[in-house]
């Protein structure tokens, strides 16, 4: 086996489990930079695996040889959360459960759902227009947004008094559930610190939040619904005939509310950063705004005009992955293209952030230039170097649900308010997805109702001092 060749993190596992789990991104960076696209990571007690950011083996994992790989072992802890959900399922059971849900996520029914997310979008900004001239920490702001979006998507309806307590129990959760697969020590001291003790609470508390969902569903009905949970409970496999039952129900809704709502909100957590330092993005934003959209209210038809947003999303997406990683385990001996064999059990890392950083693919990768995607998302031989939703027929089932949203959300606060950015970067947990964990600060005020392109070079949005 040629996989004797390839680099490793060292010896020292302690310290690589330390870096793994205390400076994730920094870690990904140097050892992409030092060993290269393809090396293996130590973790000493805990099986180890190897990190490969090499496109050629990406797409034999996550396409062409896919048939040969299930996923990792990194997902047994959000297993715990989600049951067998599209994110976790695998095999027959997956594929049935992706074609009930699919519909759920075509154009046109989204676009019915896009006024519900409008609904709690245009709250939002009128809470937000209330605490004009406040210090508003943004990233518990649109966290909650994001939150109430997806339910009022899912099940039409809103969490209420339950929006906190949800989310923490989430970050908990999810946190949780990704540091059992890069901790080598937590497996045993979750039990002697408490952690398994909170995190059973707090899972415990979301599934009975979904199960209420669920039940009171039942005894209303899905008559006159536009959301995607009466998409689910009246949904037929084609091929089968059969419904989904109530614990597949509970699994794929429990699955879309953590995936929902943490990726979104987090990308426009550290999205907001990067346009502090970029006033002339913003400005690029409205005027394409103004143009397509006017003083009319946004419509689902104006998306898709908003040209210039998604570029900017999708670059805001290409810094800092919301879904920094994904990992397969080979179910038997595989051999790449580049004639490297593993034997089966053998786990890969597929480093996102890394990737969608690597100089390679991205000129100067760590600078914020929407025009990078002027010409679409990257293609053929380069279409694995942009990967937020993943790839492959595993590809978040969500993703247009997402850019909806994000672009929704973007667009009405930038339009509505002149925004200043207070806070200059922010730390982070790289936990199932990549967290903010200090506040990101803000304060909103009037859109003045003209700004020139001179006013911009110095302007409100940003303290640059």
């Amino acid at each position: 086996m040629k996989a004797r060749k390839i680099p490793h993190t060292g010896a020292n596992f302690i310290r690589t489990g330390r870096d793994l789990t205390s400076v994730t991104l920094e870690t990904l960076l140097r050892w992409q930079e030092q060993l290269g696209e393809l090396y293996y990571i130590n973790m000493g007690p805990l099986p180890g695996f190897y990190a490969t950011a090499d496109l050629g083996m990406v797409d034999e994992i996550l396409l062409k040889q896919r048939a040969r790989f299930k996923k990792s072992s990194m997902y047994d802890g959000l297993s715990l959360m989600t049951g067998k959900g599209l994110v976790t399922n695998e095999g027959e059971h997956w594929k049935r459960q992706r074609r009930l849900a699919a519909p759920a996520f075509h154009m046109a029914h989204l676009q019915k759902v896009f006024s519900l997310m409008l609904e709690e979008i245009d709250t939002c900004m009128d809470q937000l227009e209330q605490r004009a001239g406040e210090v508003i920490h943004w990233e518990q702001v649109v966290i909650a947004l994001t939150m109430n979006v997806v339910v009022k998507g899912l099940i039409g309806v809103t969490l209420a008094g339950d929006t906190e307590r949800f989310a923490a129990a989430s970050q908990l959760g999810l946190a949780h559930a990704m540091r059992l697969w890069k901790d080598p020590f937590f497996k045993y001291t979750q039990h002697i610190s408490g952690a398994k003790k909170r995190f059973d609470t707090e899972n415990a508390f979301l599934g009975e939040l979904i199960d209420r969902f669920i039940q009171e569903r039942r005894e209303t009905g899905n008559e006159g619904k536009l959301d995607v949970m009466s998409m689910f409970m009246t949904a037929v496999d084609e091929e089968t005939g059969e419904p989904m039952d109530d614990q597949q129900l509970r699994d794929e809704i429990m699955t879309m509310f953590l995936g929902g709502h943490e990726t979104s909100s987090h990308t426009l957590s550290w999205g907001l950063l990067r346009l502090r330092k970029h006033p002339d993005v913003v400005d690029k934003i409205r005027e394409e705004v103004d143009r397509v959209v006017g003083d009319a209210p946004l419509q689902f038809s104006h998306i898709s005009q908003l040209k210039y947003t998604e570029m900017v999303l999708n670059e805001m997406m290409r810094l800092d992955a919301a879904v920094w990683t994904i990992a397969r385990t080979c179910t038997e001996t595989i051999t790449f293209s580049n004639g490297l064999s593993f034997p089966a059990n053998t786990q890969f890392m597929i480093p996102i952030y890394a990737i969608q950083r690597n100089p390679k693919y991205w000129p100067d990768p760590g600078e914020f230039r929407p025009e990078r995607f002027a010409d679409g998302l990257p293609k053929k031989d380069l279409k694995h170097s942009y990967m937020p939703f993943g790839a492959g027929p595993r590809i978040c089932i969500g993703s247009r649900f997402a850019m909806l949203e994000l672009s929704a959300i973007l667009v009405s606060l930038l339009r509505r308010f002149d925004v200043e950015i207070l806070s200059e970067s922010a730390t982070y947990e790289a936990a199932i997805t990549l967290a903010p964990t200090s506040h990101i600060d803000i304060r909103v005020g009037p859109r003045a109702v003209t700004r020139s392109r001179v006013e911009a070079e110095e302007p409100e949005l940003a303290d640059v001092t």
